[in-house]
């Protein structure tokens, strides 16, 4: 990522200037459009209400980066102290922090060596759930090949002892406990949503026999598949050469 570092003079052709400069930043790095355009707008009314409260004229300094991985952008306004998100009209206009909260931005303002500082943090654009899952795929595969030919045999066993096993079992017990309810309450409100009994007790008996249908299907095929895997159905090893 390019950083950027401009000096301007603070005026109505600066705030266009600096407004296209931040909406060209926000596009490298892949930031969704409204909150590139909330970015924008946030800007543009920092330094009009700046002029009105007569900084206009003055040395404008923007900078934009990326700071242990996270993107930001800083306006810097030389001039008497002037915090444009205090809700005070008879200072700082109509630009007041229910304005923000309505945006849902929430810039911070500092005021150090005579200039008025605010400071943005951006979003990029989130990557899709596949190349989550490909990257976490990617990783659990390297990790487990180094553990196979780099880790030491000791070294293994230890992690998987103290470390992986116990995850592994809480991970589980937790998601147990999170499935069984949220299955209770999704059969709940389907039956609850249905209304009628009369329609109820179709549904009802579609949704039964249907079931014991896969029930019986699953047992049948069990049953006929699981003795040619070897082990015999009660649990003994099946003697090939009878």
């Amino acid at each position: 990522m390019d950083s950027i570092k401009e000096q301007y003079v603070l005026d109505y052709e600066t705030v266009d200037k600096v407004s296209r400069l931040i909406m060209q930043f926000c596009k490298n790095i892949n930031t969704k459009k409204s909150d590139a355009l909330r970015h924008r707008i946030t800007a543009e009314e920092c330094m009009l209400n700046w002029m009105d409260y007569g900084l206009g004229g003055g040395e404008l300094i923007v900078t934009a980066g990326s700071f242990l991985g996270e993107p930001y952008i800083t306006l810097q306004m030389q001039g008497k102290q002037c915090d444009p998100f205090i809700e005070n009209e008879e200072d700082t206009g109509s630009f007041s922090g229910s304005i923000l909260r309505g945006l849902n931005i929430s810039p911070s303002y500092s005021y150090k060596k005579g200039y008025n500082r605010v400071h943005f943090r951006l979003k990029r654009k989130a990557s899709g759930q596949l190349v989550r899952l490909v990257v976490i795929i990617a990783a659990a595969t390297l990790f487990s090949l180094a553990g196979i030919y780099i880790f030491p045999e000791k070294v293994c066993k230890g992690l998987l002892t103290w470390f992986i096993t116990p995850l592994y079992e809480t991970f589980f017990k937790v998601l147990g406990c999170i499935a069984g309810p949220m299955i209770f309450m999704s059969v709940s409100w389907g039956i609850y949503g249905i209304g009628d009994a009369t329609t109820f007790g179709k549904v009802g008996k579609k949704l039964i026999g249907r079931f014991l249908a896969a029930v019986f299907f699953c047992n049948a095929l069990t049953v006929c598949i699981y003795p040619l895997l070897g082990p015999s159905l009660s649990g003994k090893a099946v003697d090939s050469d009878h």
